[in-house]
């Protein structure tokens, strides 16, 4: 009777219900390239996927049960059923790879005809794929650290013409009336979907470009043709799915890294990047695996446009700036007692360049469509060709610069008093950290932490936690007038009339930076600063001023020198003023010495402070 049940048994097993018990011999599910394909991370004894969207899985328990999906996932293709919305359909690169380990073919799986996909894959007709690094751009916090994307270049005509690719992108699907601070904190803990999403090329350029003024850089990653083939097939299976987008973690860089792993088996990329994804750390690591070939610079509108001012005379510039605004109706006029036919070539095109620029920027530009096309009209009439040198390319690309995490010791004295000196910031540079491969003026500290030991009381204290602390140095002419901004917010050890206590504070400021030469940045910064702590009378301290300083860069190091006044007149009054100066030499690229020299005078103290470290970046 037992051998008759079993016989029953084997016989009414479908060719489906063979194989998945095949797999389940074989331990399929545990397979690193399945756990890849759906997202699977460790968590504790078991897994969870990092897609947070129930159509992704077509198991119930899909997003932590690898077996059960992988069941499920077999069950579902050989399920009967010829159009789009057939499972076979909806994951292709699941489908080529578990027809690959089980010839599913060969086990009876039916052939559906999946049109939407066919016509999608033959519309993109991907051949080259490029990860695409837009400069980090402090005016957004989503792409303050940067952004990574990938641009999916196709093997027809349109193989010469960069712009007209595709780019696939995955960014937080935010809520358009939420402001900074609110998109920062949902960013932080999740509280935006993300979503991948494929979109003309030229877009992405006008947006980082020429909108947001942010230079780009292009790998090209040397993908074979399978592998770029099963890129496309992922992509499909992940657009417009939600994941939950983290700021720091599970953001744009790292799901890039997801889909590439998916694209080259074996690849381990974002295993490292548990804790913190910063989009020029994931370069650093597609380039170590030997995935990128080389790197093309595309500079910034804004950055053309400065480097070609640089070529002209001051009566030139003030020739591009009538033009282009308008002043000057007459290019021909304006222009021509310039005899040079390519002084003049320049002041037309730049003029045309900064007119557009203008009107980008929404600033109030006078010129009119047909100012534009009488500027070209006129350059049309003087002998075609390049009129400008080749575009200078930054002596160090992104991936070159210092690693983002950053750990310091050293020690000082406070009016005598010394200490021993830790801190540690996890992400990401601040206006004296190295400056190779970074936006020069720009500063994000996130996380940063700082603790003294004082040997006199044998007391380890924590002396400032900074949540976060931006500043945006950027320097004025009379081409382009942004505005130089700054803001932080931590906890921090204050001076009060009995003592020191711990306390928050949160600052902001604005103001502007000009150029001294090449090298040097001169700022001028409104402040303003509240303070709380329950040692202040009525419990805070709130008071504002002015900062003014130098930032100075010099062959070997790089210095700043500063002097701030506040005057806190609301809660506890107090007026501060400091003088500071400090340098940083780097030592290679992963390692710098930094001093500090700062005069206070504070609640009716004068304060001294010297402080040496040395820096570890990793």
């Amino acid at each position: 009777m037992l051998l008759l049940f079993d016989m029953a048994t084997a016989t009414a097993a479908t060719p489906a219900d063979n194989v998945v018990a095949y797999t389940v011999q074989q331990a399929l599910a545990q397979d690193d390239y399945w756990l890849k394909l759906v997202h699977y991370k460790r968590k504790g004894k078991g897994y969870l996927s990092q897609v947070d969207d129930t159509k992704f899985f077509t198991a119930p328990d899909g997003k932590t049960s690898p077996n059960a999906e992988l069941a499920a996932t077999l069950q579902a293709f050989f399920q009967p059923g010829d159009d789009d919305s057939h499972p076979q359909c909806r994951f292709p690169a699941r489908l080529y790879w578990l027809n690959q380990q089980l010839d599913l073919s060969a086990h009876g799986l039916p052939v559906v005809h999946c049109n939407a996909l066919k016509k999608w894959l033959t519309t993109l007709n991907a051949e080259q794929a490029t990860l695409i690094f837009p400069a980090a751009y402090l005016n957004s916090p989503s792409s303050m650290f940067g952004h990574t994307l990938l641009r999916l270049t196709p093997s027809d005509h349109r193989k010469s013409t960069p712009l007209a690719a595709y780019a696939l992108n995955y960014a937080a699907n935010a809520d358009e009336d939420d402001g900074g601070l609110a998109y920062s904190f949902k960013g932080l803990f999740g509280g935006y979907p993300g979503l991948f999403s494929i979109v003309p090329y030229y877009e992405k350029i006008k947006q980082y470009s020429d909108i947001e003024s942010r230079d780009i850089w292009e790998y090209d990653l040397n993908l074979n043709q399978a592998e770029i083939d099963q890129l496309m097939r992922h992509a499909w299976e992940v657009k417009n799915i939600n994941f939950d987008y983290y700021f720091l973690t599970e953001n744009c860089s790292y799901h890039v890294l997801s889909l590439l792993e998916v694209a080259r088996p074996g690849s381990q990329l974002t295993d490292d990047f548990s804790i913190k994804a910063i989009p020029s750390d994931t370069v650093r690591a597609v380039i170590k695996t030997g995935m990128a070939d080389r790197a093309i610079y595309r500079p910034a509108t804004t950055t053309l446009i400065r480097q070609r001012l640089a070529l002209l005379d001051t009566h030139e510039k003030e020739q591009v700036i009538q033009l282009a605004t308008g002043t000057t109706l007459l290019p021909r006029e304006q222009a021509g007692n310039v005899t040079d036919s390519r002084k003049r070539s320049r002041i037309l095109e730049l003029a045309y360049d900064y007119s557009r620029y203008r009107s980008l920027q929404q600033t109030g530009s006078r010129t009119s469509i047909s100012q534009d096309y009488q500027l070209l009209i006129e350059r049309s009439r003087l002998p075609a060709g390049n009129v400008w040198p080749p575009v200078q390319r930054p002596a160090y690309q992104p991936e070159q610069g210092h690693q983002t995490t950053r750990l310091a010791v050293g020690g000082g004295s406070r009016s005598g008093d010394s200490f021993i000196s830790l801190r540690f910031r996890p992400a990401y540079h601040d206006i004296l950290d190295p400056p190779a491969g970074y936006s020069r003026g720009g500063q994000i500290n996130f996380l940063d932490l700082r603790a003294r030991y004082v040997p006199t009381d044998n007391s380890l204290q924590l002396d400032r936690f900074t949540l976060i602390d931006i500043l945006s140095l950027s320097p004025r002419d009379k081409f382009f007038k942004p505005i130089s901004w700054g803001v932080d917010t931590g906890i921090e050890r204050m001076l009060t009339r009995n003592g020191r206590a711990t306390g928050a504070q949160v600052g902001g400021s604005s103001g502007l930076s000009y150029r001294m030469g090449q090298q040097h940045l001169l700022y001028f910064l409104l402040k303003g600063r509240l303070k709380v702590a329950r040692a202040f009378q009525d419990n805070y301290s709130l008071g504002g001023g002015l900062s003014a300083g130098s930032l100075l860069s010099f062959e070997h190091s790089t210095a700043e020198l500063s002097l701030t006044g506040i005057r806190f007149a609301l809660g506890e009054t107090d007026t501060t003023l400091t003088a500071r100066w400090r340098q940083s030499f780097p030592i290679g690229k992963q390692r710098a010495f930094r001093y500090r020299l700062e005069q206070r005078h504070e609640r009716n103290r004068n304060i001294s402070e010297i402080e040496i470290m040395l820096n570890w970046y990793y």
